[in-house]
């Protein structure tokens, strides 16, 4: 009975080393999915991102090629108004028309050194939400790790503590039965 006894513990000393390492691969299994998901979920921002990149492009593109086209009609205006003015017209007016000309160039100029800046600083924005958010990940993963490392060191340290503790409780109970033969008088 002894041997079945024994076949019987190494059994489900196997089995229980089994579990283990099905448990073990789960784990992994269940990780590596989380991970999987997470690639996937980033891909899909990266390319939501570059659509709204692309689109701010072709919008910036529209935007500059009606800079060009006003820019051309205006100097076709002023072409025309050229000729179509005498040459006796007063300093004054043309002045002001070149002004005009002048201030709506610069005003367009600003209008597109805005648009620009602003798609700059949004991406640099996008770009610093990107980092912080994976440098977020990497702290998370590492507390991770080392909360299972100090806990695996807590169990170390607390079998340790207790192997010295359990052995003095045994030398303290062999003590007093020694004690005792020495107080038993001899004849």
């Amino acid at each position: 009975t002894t041997e079945g006894q024994l076949e019987a513990q190494i059994r489900m000393a196997k089995i229980k080393m089994i579990e283990e390492r099905l448990n073990g691969k789960r784990e992994r299994l269940t990780e590596m999915n989380k991970t999987r998901s997470e690639v996937e979920k980033q891909a899909a921002s990266a390319k939501t991102k570059e659509e709204k990149r692309a689109e701010k492009e072709a919008e910036r593109q529209k935007f500059e090629a009606a800079k060009a086209a006003a820019k051309a009609e205006i100097a076709a205006g002023i072409k025309t108004k050229e000729s179509e003015t005498p040459k006796e017209d007063s300093l004054f007016e043309a002045a002001t028309t070149v002004l005009g000309d002048v201030l709506m160039d610069a005003l367009d100029t600003v209008k597109a050194v805005a648009s620009v800046a602003a798609d700059k600083a949004e991406a640099a924005l996008e770009v610093a939400a990107d980092k912080a958010s994976a440098a977020l990940e990497v702290a998370a993963d590492k507390a991770d790790e080392v909360i299972e490392e100090v806990t695996e060191k807590a169990g170390e340290v607390a079998e340790a503590l207790t192997k010295p503790k359990a052995k003095k409780a045994e030398k303290e109970a062999d003590e007093p039965e020694e004690k005792k033969d020495d107080a038993t008088p001899e004849a």
